[in-house]
């Protein structure tokens, strides 16, 4: 059994200015977006979106040619099918195909989705609407894709295959990774589970999009949530005149500078882009096109075109061509017919900085709204908290602060020297008047003497704590233990952990916890505590 609680991201200290300013309605950023992230954001929203049509037909067909053979659930069939209709829309969050779901926050931007769709779906009765999880399988960095935590040690995919990660091939390396999260979580009820699921949808010799889209579609198929692969060529070849205009003009690096150039200058620049935001992908490469005076270069290799063969392969191998962070947005919104994006702070940070990219295209900008994010807390966790007294707040705490709190909370003795330093400071005040009317340049000699005493009695308060913390070693040592659990590495659990280290203990079931306690609109902090079964 698990209940919630919740706070605002302001009070975590965990979220950038921006996000929270983001978040408030802060005027300086209105500029920057086209929709508040709240419902009569999302009803404009709605209202605009007919006015950008897709190429719905090509988008089914393509879906069904992804899904074809795979075990798909009814709700995943239907709204496949009801993308053909003018009056569906999408809900979209994107995220990479990071090995075995990578950190936790994958899967609460994809359940956000879900949530805000059927909530859509409840007060639109006249429209339909589809959680959409668009992969973004051409991402070539594999530190990043291919590490996870669990029981807080790292799985790291030691493969030698390059370029896009979503084109790499299950190895024997990987799968010898499902074996070692065996050994490590070998004492969990649920473990055999983990690795049953993990072992049916990792299979030699298959791509990791394809392994991603059958775990996905196991985890999420009964909500009905529909992957989008965009490495396809046919998805591509609709981003044609995008990416032809990105090639010869360049035309998304300058609107970006324009932006930096008037963006809020108290809120740190996201992404600057590049002169062309494109990737050139073959085989085992992604690197950038650059263009060297009349010529183009991919980056790191010996391929390189003038503007007639560049713009040839374009037409020809579509899916040669791969957007970065800055025209990836583009791309979605040109395929999908999608009202709201959900995504972390960083994402709404870049994306905040291509509103005019988007005008300049003629490519709809939809609501950005922040995915929701949560602090899963276990019984044991759950009952050191409760015992020891902490309150929401006091978790996000630095370690030390709150260690500081409850010794100060726990003693019987005075630890605070404040009001002895003021007595000592107006001591040393009164000498100080005393000698002036001695000799003038003495008072500087006693105000400096005050200065050092002030010193030690902070040095003496600081031994006074130290001293006391020994006598209440079990409740730092608790203390301790919740900020590891809660906070890995100093930072959100939901950027260190991983889902199945949790479902390992809970059962695969626990998706359905984080299901309950997702929010669609209401943008806070959810705190979920495990108090039984």
């Amino acid at each position: 059994m698990f209940e919630s609680s919740y706070c605002s991201y302001a009070e975590t200290g965990y979220f950038s200015q921006l996000i929270v300013d983001y978040l408030s309605g802060e005027k300086s950023l209105e500029s920057f977006y086209e929709f508040s992230p709240d419902k009569e954001g999302i009803k404009k929203a709605i209202d605009k979106r007919v006015d950008f049509p897709v190429n719905r037909k090509l988008l089914v067909d393509e879906l069904n040619l992804a899904y074809n053979g795979l075990p798909i659930t009814d709700l995943v069939s239907q709204n496949i099918d009801a993308l053909l209709k003018e009056t569906t829309f999408t809900v979209c969050t994107a995220h990479q195909p990071n090995i075995f779901t990578g950190q936790l926050y994958f899967i609460y931007k994809i359940v956000h989705a879900i949530k805000l769709s059927e909530e859509l779906n409840l007060q639109y009765a006249d429209k339909h609407f589809v959680p959409v999880y668009f992969m973004g399988s051409e991402d070539a960095d594999l530190n990043e894709l291919g590490a996870i935590k669990i029981k807080g040690e790292s799985l790291k995919w030691n493969t030698q295959q390059k370029g896009a990660v979503g084109r790499m091939l299950v190895d024997e390396e990987l799968i010898a990774l499902i074996d070692k999260l065996k050994c490590q979580c070998a004492n969990d009820p649920y473990i055999e589970d983990i690795v049953t699921l993990l072992t049916k949808n990792y299979l030699p010799g298959q791509t990791i999009n394809q392994s991603t889209l059958m775990l996905v579609n196991e985890l999420f198929g009964k909500y009905g949530l529909v992957v989008f692969m965009p490495d396809n060529k046919h998805y591509k070849r609709e981003c044609f005149t995008l990416f032809q205009n990105e090639l010869l003009n360049g035309f998304s690096h300058k609107i970006i500078q324009d932006t930096i150039n008037v963006f809020p200058g108290k809120y740190p620049i996201q992404t600057k882009g590049r002169a062309i935001n494109l990737f050139y992908l073959h085989e085992d490469i992604r690197e950038r096109i650059e263009k060297n005076e009349n010529r183009f270069a991919v980056v790191n290799t010996d391929i390189n075109f003038n503007e007639a063969q560049l713009i040839q392969e374009l037409r020809d191998y579509p899916e040669r061509f791969s957007p970065n962070v800055i025209l990836r947005p583009l791309f979605q919104e040109i395929c999908l017919p999608n009202i709201a994006f959900v995504g972390g702070g960083g994402e709404l940070a870049y994306w905040l900085e291509l509103k005019d990219v988007f005008k300049e295209a003629n490519v709809f900008f939809p609501t950005l709204l922040l995915r929701n994010s949560f602090m899963l807390i276990n019984k044991q966790t759950a009952l050191s908290i409760k015992e020891i007294g902490i309150s929401n707040s006091q978790l996000f705490l630095p370690e030390d602060q709150l260690a500081e709190l409850f010794i100060r909370k726990l003693s019987v003795n005075t630890l605070d020297l404040n009001e002895q330093q003021i007595k000592l400071f107006e001591l040393y005040e009164e000498m100080a008047l005393m000698a002036a009317s001695i000799d003038k340049t003495l008072k500087k000699h006693v105000l400096a003497l005050q200065q050092k005493a002030g010193k030690r009695v902070g040095y003496l308060q600081k031994k006074m704590l130290k001293a006391e913390k020994r006598k209440y070693q079990d409740v730092l040592n608790k203390l301790k233990m919740i900020k590891d659990s809660l906070f890995p590495g100093e930072a959100l659990q939901e950027r260190n952990g991983n889902y199945f280290d949790f479902a390992s203990s809970v059962g695969l079931d626990f998706l359905d916890v984080v299901y309950q306690h997702s929010a669609s609109m209401d943008a806070k902090f959810c705190i979920v505590s495990e108090v039984g079964y």
